[in-house]
This record gives C-alpha cells, structure tokens and sequence, in this order.
C-alpha cells in the first residue's frame, strides 16, 4: 500500500489527475481546500474554541473525501486497517487518537504523515499545486529535514517538520500544474522535491 495525499488545490482536477495516474492499492488522504478555508473563515468571525475550529477543519476534509471518491470511483473507508484502493474520511480515527495540537499550524499535510504511520509506511506522497522551492538562485530537488528548519517556505503546514520528525516518514512532492508532466514524473517516480529525514 501506498498513502497519497491530494492537495485541495487539485480540487478543480480531480477527475484528470484519476485518469492519469495509477491509484490501485492506495489509501488517498484528502486535503482541505476550499471547504476547510470555509471552516477557517468561520473561525475567524465567530467565537469557537480551538479544539472545536480543528475538529470543523478534519471534518472539512471528509467532505472533500466524499468529492474525491466520486471523482475518482473509489469508495471510501473510515480505517485504515482496510486493504485496497479506499479514500480515507478522517474525522472518526483522528477523534480517536486526537494526536494533534488544535492549532491552525496543523493541516492535512500533516495529518497524511500521520495516516503514513498508522500504516506503516516510511514515504508519503503528496499531488499539490505549488512544489516549486527556491533556496539562493537554486531551485530545490532534494531537501533533508534539518535543512528545512531554516526555510521560509508554504508548501507544506507548520507543523509538517514535527510530525516527520516525530514518526520518521520522508516525504515525495509531486506537481499538478501540468499534468502530463505530472503523468511522467509519477511514472518514473520523479519527484519534483523530497523531504528526507537527515
């Protein structure tokens, strides 16, 4: 098994991303996107405790789970003890383990690495629109965790570092801005930038 996470970004490109890329024995890990923004919004302009604003944010990616099992054709699953394909609805396992500061520093990036330990797994994919990062004139490929601490980047949450950190899971990016650049490089395994645990 593999665990992938699509960005909320890609929302808009569900479907061409599904009819491009090999999805089979995938536990796919939605993002939040413009449903957790909403969430985000509300949280903002009306009093809601912290621990209640995060839930509402989980519970803004089983919502864009429901799109992407449409989408895509694959059915969803509440655990990720199931075999198979299966878009995973994360509000019920993670109200279980509760691993999280309630925090806006925690988004669906890092709960994918979480979703990578419970199953076991020692990589992470992940499909979002922006993965370009530039340190100096340099564009960066490969990037270990240490060296991350220093830069100031939004491609993945605040939290991302701790949590690999913490469950020792490196992690692949992949773009989508283009997708038959996107198709290739998935193929090849071509990542356009790694996270490692160095």
């Amino acid at each position: 098994m593999k665990v992938v996470k699509f960005g909320g970004s890609c929302l808009d490109i569900i479907q061409d991303i599904g009819a491009m890329i090999d999805l089979k024995n995938t536990l796919i890990v939605p993002g939040g996107g413009c449903f957790a923004d909403n969430i985000r919004a509300f949280a903002a302009n009306t009093f809601v405790t912290d621990e209640v604003a995060h839930k509402m944010a989980i519970f803004a990616m089983n919502q864009y789970g429901i799109y992407l099992s449409m989408c895509l054709n694959i059915p969803c699953v509440e655990s990720v003890d199931e075999h198979g394909t299966g878009v995973l609805l994360p509000y019920n396992l993670l109200n279980d383990y509760d691993p999280f500061p309630y925090s806006w520093e925690v988004t669906s990036d890092s709960i994918a690495i979480f979703v990578s330990f419970l199953t076991k797994q020692k990589s992470l994919r992940l499909i979002k629109r922006n993965t370009t990062m530039i340190i100096g004139q340099d564009k960066i490929k490969e990037i270990s965790l240490r060296n991350l601490k220093g830069v100031e980047q939004d491609i993945v949450d605040d939290y991302f570092i701790t949590c690999m950190e913490k469950y020792n899971i490196e992690c692949e990016l992949y773009n989508a801005n283009n997708l038959e650049y996107l198709k290739d490089t998935w193929n090849e395994g071509n990542y356009d930038i790694k996270i490692t645990c160095g």
